[in-house]
């Protein structure tokens, strides 16, 4: 079939879809769920505490994995997110889940460029971390432990 446009606009359309959701999904990470860094919680005024992870460090597929920065940060509707920069380890997390207690969803992770820089956010209903444990598995099917938790830091 014939295209109506000329051959040099054959493509205008896809084009013209293509920056429509670039531009779409820019607008959305410009004021996400949850902030990037604590600086940016703070700066949003949506900084509940900061938190550490218990224990420090965790095995993971032969890898000591630390944490950076971690926090618990507000969201509109009444609950909070869980946020926690991936310190040491980020090359053994190519694959993997973190997990709260036996629930078969995951965290949300976000991989910044050439892996630097590894997020893991979690909605919660709740700024109660007290009874909440976390597992990180590489697939769904394997065991949870339940040997992280997340306790606010005073």
């Amino acid at each position: 079939m014939r295209s109506h446009f000329p051959s040099h606009l054959s493509n205008v359309g896809t084009f013209i879809l293509f920056w429509t959701f670039l531009f779409a999904s820019r607008a959305e990470a410009q004021d996400p769920a949850y902030s990037f860094s604590l600086d940016k919680a703070r700066q949003r005024k949506t900084l509940i505490t900061k938190v550490k992870m218990v224990p420090s460090t965790i095995k993971f597929q032969k890898v000591d994995v630390t944490i950076g920065d971690a926090w618990l940060e507000r969201y509109a509707d009444g609950g909070c997110y869980l946020c926690l920069q991936i310190d040491k380890g980020k090359e053994s997390l190519w694959n993997f889940w973190l997990v709260v207690e036996d629930e078969r969803s995951a965290c949300a992770v976000h991989y910044g460029i050439s892996r630097n820089w590894v997020q893991v956010a979690r909605y919660l209903e709740s700024p109660d971390l007290s009874k909440l444990r976390f597992s990180l598995i590489g697939d769904c099917n394997e065991t949870r432990l339940k040997n992280i938790r997340f306790v606010p830091i005073k």
